[in-house]
């Protein structure tokens, strides 16, 4: 009898980008395949940049893939640098690789409660791998060496086969050092890069092996040589002479392979030195922007490096052609890597050029600015920020290729504070509260460092980790910095100001989830107070504080008191909004609720209608709180037991949110638990 054949799934796919110029290592490969597979312990592919690692790790994946039941291909989007900063920011890398990978998360069926800590959910990942029944293969490029620290939670993996590939030795790892290319391998490296047609003649081929030798077989200066003399079309004599005058050969004294030469110089200064090969200003602003963009290594849809964007975030529409034509001159040399129509940088390069071009904030403010409005919906058309999600992955690279922790910031370098800004607001709205807290973190430390201590702008920055605070259910934290921003308002504005007003509406709401409802009442009255000098009755401001009365009256169960103060706002709203305002949807459904805590079901469906009616015309069709909406009247409906409209609605809510978030937010999940019931409840058998 036939053995059964086992399903091979691909939980997450390496990003190729060693196209058709990976050449050699079979002795490597041969050697490399026996010790992974007898080996209970991950074994790391390890030598300096450039050498060729990922290649080599993406070559096994191509050869022995099919030998293992799963396999996952992940990479960190790490830098490489001794700054105890930066340590750390790799050691997050590492674990973000895991717990960020959308492709991953879907296929495990992943689900994160918001309120954990990345170590948490990195657990949950690797729980997950831990319980998929056979032997698997698990790749994961460009681990640092922070990395050790969570290696005791990889050990629980012990039907998976770890292949990582990094810089640094990592502690309870099978070390695999990869040496240089062999003469006769790096020979072909270059002769198939430099597409001679025709055999080299004898002193084409004696300068090439000298050449090979003065720049120790090192594989990425390798393809950009060939790359460059194939371009200016020399021989190998005439680029041996060149780089000799240039000084750009014997690097006897570079740490090329950590086998055969001690540490006494990097090689990125190498790159550095090879980098000025005639590479023209145009260029090298390219390859700036290109260093603080997701490299080829990070998965990326090939749309957010074509040459259509790229030329839009560079500011180049009004050179189009000229720009695309350095692009692809920049692939062709080897400084960028071209797949599927995108461009990016190798991780090599991207550090080169980091270390010779510095992009920071000014130099690479164009970029900034351009990503920046890539994450602005269009408020206009009430289009949610999470529908610029897609963009993300360009706003946290930019961010974090412009971002130090060390620099002093000037006023012109707050264009990276507004992205930091619009990174938190995409992740508030993705569910995603440690992500967006990072990055607002982040803007106020820039803008602490640029405005004066009591600039009024801090308070809008401070409000906003507030918020984020409040979402990771820390509402204390939230308190502290509502109250940093009331101290600032206090000061610097009069008694009478609307913001000191909306301070106290921010205080009195985090004192409701601290349950604190005395001091809730307190301040939404100190609202009041300020209203009722500078606004006629009718003015916005009073609906709010009279909407955070009412649910502050809702959460004491208060409900007939809730109810009153909802329909307070509601007549404001009424008078001075256009009967189609986004907002009546808002309050419409904060009555439909109460309603509902009245047990009055059939008056919380008829408010439900009415911010349907308007939620229907003003919002996209796709927007979450359609969805919210949708939600809320089909738990309604069940209350009711009006099962069928209960499954109808709720379907309705499943739709939008599978379409707009990620599969493992809290809405999807919670959103599709509840229709399961309500399916299950209306095919069950009437009683």
């Amino acid at each position: 009898m036939k053995e059964q054949q086992k399903e091979r799934r691909d939980l997450t796919l390496p990003q190729f980008h060693m196209a058709n110029t990976a050449i050699g290592r079979e002795a490597e490969l041969q050697e490399l395949h026996p010790k992974l597979r007898e080996s209970r312990q991950p074994v790391v592919i390890t030598s300096i940049g450039g050498l060729g690692k990922t290649t080599l790790a993406q070559m096994y994946w191509q050869r022995h893939r099919q030998e293992y039941d799963c396999a996952s291909w992940l990479s960190a989007n790490v830098f490489f640098s001794s700054g105890e900063r930066q340590r750390l920011e790799n050691a997050e890398a590492f674990l973000r690789a895991f717990i960020d990978h959308p492709q991953l998360k879907t296929n495990l069926s992943l689900t994160f409660d918001p309120l954990h800590w990345p170590i948490e959910q990195f657990r949950q990942v690797i729980a997950a791998l831990a319980a998929l029944e056979g032997e698997h293969l698990l790749v994961v490029d460009n681990v640092p060496e922070a990395a050790a620290h969570y290696l005791p939670e990889l050990s629980s993996l012990q039907n998976w086969r770890i292949l990582f590939t990094g810089r640094d030795s990592l502690a309870n790892t099978i070390r695999f050092e990869l040496d240089t290319l062999s003469p006769d391998e790096a020979a072909a490296l270059f002769e198939r890069i430099y597409e001679n047609t025709a055999p080299l003649p004898d002193p084409d081929r004696a300068a090439l092996a000298e050449l090979l030798h003065d720049i120790a077989y090192h594989t990425l200066t390798i393809e950009l040589l060939a790359a460059y003399a194939r371009e200016k079309k020399l021989a190998p004599p005439a680029l041996l002479t060149l780089l000799r005058q240039k000084g750009l050969t014997k690097l006897d004294d570079y740490d090329v392979t950590t086998v055969r030469f001690s540490q006494n110089r990097d090689i990125a200064a190498h790159l550095r030195e090879l980098f000025w090969l005639e590479l023209d200003p145009a260029e090298q602003e390219i390859l700036r922007y290109c260093s603080i963009l997701p490299t080829s290594n990070v998965p990326l849809d090939p749309v957010l490096a074509s040459e259509d964007l790229l030329c839009a975030l560079f500011g180049k529409t009004n050179t189009e052609n000229d720009f695309k034509k350095l692009l692809r001159r920049l692939a062709r040399l080897h400084w960028l890597v071209e797949k599927d129509g995108g461009y990016r940088c190798h991780p090599v390069i991207a550090e080169t050029a980091k270390a010779q071009l510095k992009p920071d904030a000014v130099n690479c403010g164009v970029l900034i600015g351009n990503v920046t409005k890539l994450l602005i919906p269009n408020e206009e058309a009430n289009e949610p920020v999470i529908q610029q999600a897609v963009f993300g992955a360009l706003g946290e690279a930019v961010f974090r290729g412009a971002y130090s922790d060390e620099r002093e910031w000037t006023e012109d370098e707050d264009t990276l504070a507004w992205l930091a800004l619009r990174l938190g607001w995409l992740y508030d709205d993705l569910g995603e509260s440690f992500k967006a807290l990072e990055y607002k973190i982040k803007m106020i430390t820039i803008r602490e460092k640029i405005l004066p201590a009591e600039h009024l702008d801090l308070t809008t920055s401070y409000n906003n980790i507030a918020i984020t605070y409040s979402d990771l259910g820390n509402h204390q934290k939230s308190l502290e910095y509502h109250q940093k921003a009331l101290a600032i308002r206090e000061k610097m504005l009069p008694l009478d100001s609307a913001l000191l007003a909306t301070s106290y509406n921010n205080i009195s709401e985090t004192y409701r989830f601290l349950k604190d409802y005395e001091k809730s009442l307190e301040y939404n009255r100190k609202a009041l107070v300020i209203w009722e000098k500078v606004s006629p009755v009718d003015y916005n401001g009073f609906a709010t504080s009279y909407n955070n009365i009412a649910l502050t009256h809702r959460a004491l169960e208060e409900y007939e008191k809730s109810l009153e103060y909802h329909q307070k706002a509601l007549t404001i709203w009424e008078r001075i909004l256009p009967p189609e305002h986004p907002s009546f949807v808002t309050s419409y459904n904060n009555i439909a609720l109460t309603y509902s805590d009245l047990i009055k079901y059939d008056k919380s469906l008829e408010y439900y209608q009415k911010a349907l009616d308007i939620g229907g015309k003003v919002l996209p069709p796709n927007h979450p709180n359609l969805a919210l909406l949708y939600n809320n009247i089909a738990k309604t409906h069940y209350q009711l037991s009006n099962i069928y409209e209960a499954v109808t609605f709720m379907g309705k809510a499943v739709t939008i949110f599978e379409k707009v978030l990620p599969a493992t937010h809290i809405y999807v999940v919670g959103s599709k638990r509840d229709l399961a019931i309500f399916e299950q409840k209306l095919n069950s058998p009437k009683s």
